[in-house]
């Protein structure tokens, strides 16, 4: 028998309330996202509102008083930890913890969180009861089954990174179980100096996200374009004759996440495809519940051939970029 720790209230919601609101009032509906980090032993919820139909009229945003439940529902996780056994952790409100997840950013947002350290390959329940409503919002997915490593680059004394017309550079990790999606984030760091004074900035490249159904190949591998990173630079970086810069180095921020997560992001980018406002894979609510996995491999140089490629180059030597010999001048 399935033990059962889970509130009394599922077990009386058969009596829910059947009236009729004639008044033409637009329900809101719950939007929730939750993204389980099995590197972490505390999982977070975001919790906010939207409303469907014509409520708003007037095209101005709802004031941030009606993005937020109150009272606030009950929010349950649940793991399968045995065949016919669940163990529930409940969520706690807990503002003090930041509203942008950096995925999904709601500025209205309550946040959640449970204590709760994620086992492998276990599936997990999300469950949010709003009584006023007498609604049940319910959700599902499976933790990877094991970690996730990238195998190169890897932070290693001596390792630079030669991007350069005609060099591109690749990023490889193992795939994992139940994940589904894995994609890479390179930034781009270096330093601006005016008039003397050094300010640190950074140019962003995303790289097209790989969808893998199975583990059939051994490791994934994705492509940095050379091409795309001069593109992103000379569209990001302005010329300015008081401007240096000097270039410091790459960070690599790798992510795979579940199949839900991989079903929303594909939707986005399939010609064709539903929008994101059609799926989500909670019941009664907008949202996603799934997991994510982030790996960051930090501030790897650049190899002075990129460096002389960005001082030279065709696109960028207008840019203030400085050659590999001026920086070992500049720095001593």
């Amino acid at each position: 028998m399935r033990l059962m720790l889970f509130p009394v209230w599922l077990l009386c919601f058969a009596a829910c309330d059947e009236s009729i609101d004639i008044t033409g009032r637009v329900q809101p509906i719950p939007v929730v996202y939750c993204f389980l980090s099995p590197d972490d032993s505390i999982q977070v919820l975001r919790l906010s509102k939207t409303f469907g139909g014509d409520a708003d009229t007037t095209g101005l945003p709802p004031d941030p008083e009606d993005m937020v439940y109150n009272p606030v529902p009950e929010i349950f996780l649940a793991g399968d930890i045995l065949p016919e056994m669940q163990q529930f952790y409940p969520c706690k409100q807990n503002q003090n913890i930041s509203k942008d997840s950096g995925w999904f950013p709601m500025t209205g947002a309550q946040v959640f969180e449970a204590k709760c350290k994620i086992q492998p390959s276990t599936r997990y329940t999300l469950l949010l009861y709003f009584k006023d409503e007498s609604r049940i919002v319910f959700a599902e997915t499976v933790s990877p089954a094991s970690d996730f490593k990238v195998i190169d680059p890897i932070p290693v004394p001596g390792r630079e990174v030669d991007l350069f017309s005609g060099r591109d550079y690749y990023i490889r990790f193992n795939p994992v179980a139940n994940a589904h999606i894995y994609q890479t984030k390179v930034e781009f760091i270096f330093d601006e100096i005016r008039l003397g004074e050094r300010t640190r900035r950074s140019v962003y490249v995303q790289l097209v996200p790989d969808f893998i159904e199975n583990l059939a190949p051994l490791f994934v591998e994705q492509r940095f374009s050379a091409a795309e990173f001069y593109r992103a630079v000379t569209s990001s970086v302005y010329s300015d004759p008081e401007i240096s810069r000097i270039p410091v180095g790459f960070t690599f921020h790798v992510a795979c996440g579940g199949y839900e997560l991989a079903t929303y992001v594909k939707s986005q980018t399939v010609i064709n495809s539903f929008s994101e406002i059609d799926y989500t894979n909670l019941s009664n609510a907008r949202g996603l519940f799934s997991f994510i996995i982030h790996r960051k491999i930090e501030n790897l140089p650049l190899s002075r051939w990129t460096i002389d490629s960005l001082a030279f180059g065709e696109r960028t030597k207008n840019l203030g970029f400085l050659p590999y010999k001026d920086i070992i001048s500049y720095e001593k």
